[in-house]
Order: C-alpha cells, then sequence, then structure tokens
C-alpha cells in the first residue's frame, strides 16, 4: 500500500512539473544559503543508489529553495552548471544580484577567492558568510566530551563572545514580562525572576542581535579559552583536550568569516504581539543556514528507506524529477 501512494504521488508531481518549475523560477532573495548533504542519496536504492553522493540545495532568506542538485561531488566542475544556471536566472529576470551566501564550509581562502566566489563569478559584490552554529560546533573539538559539567557554560560562552543582543529590544521584552508577572498576581517581582521568566523561544523571536566584531570576539574567545584551560569536573577530567590550543588557533581565521555583512539588514519583521499590553515585534533571522538544515531533514524523513520501489518506471520518474534541467540552465 505505501509503495501504491507513493507511485501515485511521483505520478502526480510528474504531470505537473511544467507548473512547478514555472513557480520555482520566479523565486530570487538578496541573502542565500547553499548547504549539502549525503543522507539523502544514501536512502536512495535500486538502479539509482550509488549513482549520485551529495545533495545541494539554494535556499533565501525567506525559507524557500531556489533549486535542488544531486551530484556526484562538490567539485567546481559539478556545481558550475548549476551556479551559471542561477546567475542567468536572476540576469533574465533583472533582478539585483544577492549580496550574501551563506555556507557551512568553503567561506574563504588565505590568498584567493573562495570557492563559493569562483562560483559565482559575476557577482562581484557577493559576501561569503560561514554559518556561526557551524563555527561553535566545530570549536568543540576541542573538548572531550559533550558529557561534561563545565560544556554547556564554555558552549554559552562562546555565543556570548560573538553576539550581543539589541539593548533596546531586550529591556522591552523584559518589561513585557514583569507586566505578565503583575497580571499574574506575584507583585513587584524581582530583576531575577523576570530573567527567569524570559525564555530563549521569546530572545529568539521578539529580539535581535549583532555580531560583536572580528577583534572583539577574538579577544573574547581567548579570554574564555584561558579561563576554562586546566579547569576539571569532580573526577578530575578536563574540559579541553590536550591540543585545544591548536582548534581555536585553526578556527580563529574563521572569526571574520562569521561577521554580520555592514550595512545589510538580517531581520525582518513579520508580525507584533500583544504581551503583559506591551506591543513586542516578532522577527525572522536570515543569518545562517538552519532553514536548509530543516529541509534537508524534510526530505531524508519524506524518503523511506528499505520501502523504496525498485520497479523501472518509478526509479526514472524520481529522476527525471531531481535531475531534470530547469529550462534556464540548472
Amino acid at each position: 500500500m505505501a509503495k501504491w501512494f507513493l507511485a501515485t504521488y511521483i505520478r502526480d508531481v510528474w504531470s505537473r512539473l511544467f507548473y512547478l518549475k514555472a513557480s520555482i523560477t520566479p523565486v530570487y532573495g538578496a541573502i542565500l544559503k547553499i548547504d549539502s548533504t549525503k543522507k539523502i542519496a544514501r536512502k536512495l536504492q535500486g538502479t539509482a543508489a550509488d549513482s549520485v553522493s551529495w545533495c545541494t540545495n539554494i535556499g533565501n532568506e525567506n525559507g524557500e529553495v531556489l533549486l535542488s542538485l544531486l551530484t556526484t561531488s562538490e567539485s567546481l566542475a559539478n556545481l558550475g552548471q548549476m551556479a551559471e544556471g542561477l546567475m542567468a536566472r536572476y540576469d533574465k529576470a533583472q533582478k539585483a544580484p544577492p549580496r550574501v551566501l551563506y555556507t557551512d564550509r568553503d567561506c574563504c581562502r588565505s590568498n584567493d577567492k573562495s570557492k563559493f566566489q569562483l562560483l559565482f563569478n559575476k557577482w562581484e559584490d557577493l559576501v561569503v558568510r560561514l554559518d556561526v552554529w557551524h563555527f561553535i560546533r566545530r570549536l568543540f573539538n576541542a573538548c572531550n566530551n559533550e558529557s561534561h559539567p563545565l560544556y554547556g557554560t564554555f558552549m554559552s560562552g562562546i555565543s556570548g563572545a560573538i553576539f550581543e543582543w539589541d539593548a533596546f529590544v531586550v529591556n522591552l521584552l523584559r518589561d513585557a514580562k514583569r507586566a505578565e508577572l503583575k497580571l499574574a498576581g506575584k507583585q513587584n517581582p524581582s530583576t531575577e525572576t523576570v530573567e527567569k521568566a524570559v525564555t530563549k523561544t521569546e530572545l529568539a523571536r521578539h529580539c535581535r542581535r549583532k555580531t560583536r566584531g572580528t577583534e572583539v570576539t577574538i579577544r573574547l574567545l581567548d579570554q574564555l579559552r584561558s579561563s576554562f584551560t586546566g579547569i576539571t569536573d569532580s573526577l578530575g577530567v578536563p574540559l579541553f583536550k590536550e591540543d585545544a590550543i591548536d582548534f581555536f588557533l585553526t578556527e580563529k581565521r574563521h572569526v571574520n568569516c562569521i561577521q554580520d555583512p555592514d550595512g545589510f539588514q538580517l531581520y525582518t519583521k513579520t508580525g507584533e504581539l500583544v504581551k503583559g499590553g506591551i506591543t513586542l515585534q516578532v522577527y525572522r533571522c536570515s543569518r545562517g543556514t538552519t532553514s536548509l538544515e530543516s529541509f534537508h531533514s524534510h526530505i531524508k524523513n519524506f524518503i523511506p528507506g528499505n520501502a523504496f520501489p525498485d520497479d523501472d518506471e518509478m526509479i526514472s520518474i524520481f529522476k527525471l524529477f531531481f535531475w531534470k534541467t530547469l529550462p534556464d540552465g540548472t
């Protein structure tokens, strides 16, 4: 039954392919994100198995996916046609080129242009930025393990070294939470009580933050590393590995890659919300590649692993759906 439903769905998609292409190609964006995964290709079976290794997607600041591509590698040769098609799409529609591109790697080179600056060579002013979450995860390699009692404090310190909150909107949120607590019957709540009432979800939803700058971030990261060096838990296990300083020195050159682009607004107002009689803005942040990570997870879960049909027709439709080039060459 599952195979029948999947076969029916893909045949329906195939019958609407031209409409889907027409719906996808008008999608543009000023902030692009590019990300690749092997998890999707690993779930392919039958004649499609081992024919591709990577699924690469490009999305925009609104969470929309501009294109998807299956390739055998992430080389410039394999991604070149995709880049040419996307640049041509912007050019034909007379759209302004995107200004920022977020990626999880290949953000820079020591003496030359980065991989993506070479790939999208017609967009001369394109700024390539590294996803902050991936940068923080790289620094995790300096730690012995995630179960260490000091791990959470250390990772929180890294985030504090990179970002600073907009004081005005944070204080506005605190005032709203204080008003809510008073309405709930707690008269004159303390500052500590208000702080505990503000959740991480509310901070992300109603508050903006920005990067501190390269020099300040490097200084704070050095201070953080020094403060945790030699510190152990109750069993004498240190937080850092013996070669922890090497990880910091290696990643220090990428601190400039995680900084917010100058003069570019990464937050978009999507609505308003009243809490405690105070109106709070609701924001959507365009920073990073999180939206594509979620999209990859959705696609991976959509493809059944061991239950994928083996008949030749289904495999052909599936390959055509993902691999057939769009009218503009992508």
